[in-house]
């Protein structure tokens, strides 16, 4: 069995151990900042994970569903639970205003993990393996995570719940379930060049990669000195994210309507 495991695959399990360290965070210790930047450190492991395999041509069907069953728990269970641990985890959230009942974010922590899973299992099994159907599993986890954190940083910002807050409290748990959706809607497709990451896409991945990252240090370890710029940060990100969105939208309208042509 571990015969089976290349290079590659170390780079996936690193990126299972930070799943599995930002679900201990949350729960265990309530560090959700400190969940969140392990979000971020298993996108980067699972970018090198691909990078490894590109490079060294190891690909398997072993590392195929070791890689699918580590982005379950790094980019389906661990940021559902960082969100309900968040805004249903205790009396009064982070910001400062009473959390949801446990039984208002349960749906939608159900909701998020099965959408998550769903994507990558129907991902495994379909014929194309150069497109996307439905939005992959790191940019929903990372999206629900960046909303949490412009949720949280507003707050240090005003020194206390504001207006932005109180929408955000209630639009969390929407969010989740459109990202669940997001995740298995054939509504939304990508094509080779967001796969392979080819072209001008392997440059935004790697600037929106750098700035994440300089986005999660300040966030964990300098929030209280760094909150507005780190909130102007945050908010600049949902743009790429928007788009990314409207893309996979209009990409699978234009393959819908090349299929009807061929019909």
């Amino acid at each position: 069995m571990l015969s089976e495991l290349k290079k590659k695959d170390y780079a996936t399990l690193l990126g299972t151990l930070c799943g599995v360290f930002s679900i201990i965070a949350a729960i265990g210790y309530d560090a959700t900042r400190l969940a969140m930047f392990m979000i971020f450190a298993g996108c980067f492991a699972d970018l090198l994970d691909g990078y490894v395999a590109r490079k060294t041509g190891e690909f398997n069907e072993f590392g195929i569903q070791l890689d699918s069953l580590s982005d379950a728990i790094v980019f389906g269970i661990a940021p559902s639970i960082i969100a309900f641990v968040t805004y249903a985890g205790k009396d009064t959230t982070d910001m400062g205003i009473a959390s949801h009942h446990p039984l208002l974010m349960l749906v939608p922590t159900f909701l998020l993990i099965v959408g998550g899973i769903v994507r990558l299992a129907w991902f495994n099994v379909s014929e194309d393996k150069g497109s996307y159907e439905g939005v992959p599993v790191p940019v929903t986890a990372t999206i629900l995570v960046l909303l949490m954190l412009a949720d949280y940083l507003s707050s240090l910002v005003s020194n206390g719940p504001n207006w932005f807050n109180y929408f955000m409290h209630y639009f969390i748990p929407i969010a989740m379930v459109i990202l669940a959706w997001f995740n298995v809607s054939d509504r939304l497709k990508f094509g080779k060049t967001i796969r392979k990451k080819s072209g001008g896409m392997k440059f935004l991945f790697l600037f929106t990669g750098i700035f994440v990252t300089l986005l999660a240090i300040l966030v964990t370890f300098f929030r209280v000195q760094t909150s507005l710029y780190t909130l102007i940060m945050t908010l600049m990100l949902w743009p790429i994210w928007i788009w990314f969105i409207t893309l996979g939208i209009k990409t699978a309208n234009s393959l819908k309507k090349e299929k009807k042509k061929e019909d």
